[in-house]
């Protein structure tokens, strides 16, 4: 391996590293992660949300658990079309009701 292949290496580690901070963070809270491993902070994160995971597949388990939370976060709101229409304006209507 060259430095080369060793620094990309590295900073894929490092992104990874940055984006399940970011996901796990939002869940939990902040934590000190600066002497985590990709690996141990995922069993971290496992064991601060409760949720259990095979030993070599921690990190993908809870990629993916945490995506599947922002998805369930995520509200639509859907609203009625247009509203009925009615002749006259809302004072004719209950102003000048014809008796």
């Amino acid at each position: 391996m060259d430095a080369a292949e060793v620094t990309r290496q590295v900073e894929r580690n490092l992104a990874a590293k940055k984006s399940l901070y970011d996901s796990l963070s939002k869940h939990i809270g902040a934590f000190d992660s600066a002497e985590m491993s990709l690996a141990g902070m995922a069993k971290y994160g496992l064991r601060k949300l409760g949720v259990e995971a095979p030993r070599g597949q921690r990190v993908s388990y809870l990629q993916a658990y945490l995506q599947g939370m922002d998805k369930a976060s995520k509200t639509t709101v859907a609203t009625d079309a247009a509203p009925a229409r009615r002749k006259g304006n809302f004072l004719d209507r209950h102003f000048h009701k014809e008796a």
